[in-house]
């Protein structure tokens, strides 16, 4: 079963045990432009990172003087957790998890 994190703001584990990741989908927002927008995701059932895999990584700065943010869609094509998702956040932006 398709399962999705809901828009996320902050660092958060997403499920504690073996899923599928799916698709990453990430935006930031125009006012970021001093700050980088950080995403990762680890194979994590915690907030531990140590020792643990990092499946993906995304880091963007918006444009502010242009006032305009960017929007990313990645497909993951079912990449394996096995112990379960942990999506660690720093700046400004949002970011939604689809996993099953």
């Amino acid at each position: 079963m398709v399962a999705t994190s809901g828009v996320l703001t902050s660092s958060t584990v997403v499920c504690t045990s073996k899923h599928k990741l799916m698709s990453i989908s990430a935006t930031t927002i125009a006012d970021c432009s001093t700050s980088t927008f950080s995403v990762k995701v680890w194979d994590s059932s915690n907030s531990t990172t140590t020792g643990k895999v990092e499946m993906f990584r995304i880091q963007t700065k918006g444009n502010h003087s242009t006032g305009e943010g960017f929007n990313f869609e990645i497909d993951t094509h079912g990449a394996i957790a096995g112990s379960g998702l942990y999506v660690q956040i720093a700046g400004t932006g949002q970011v939604s998890i689809t996993f099953e």
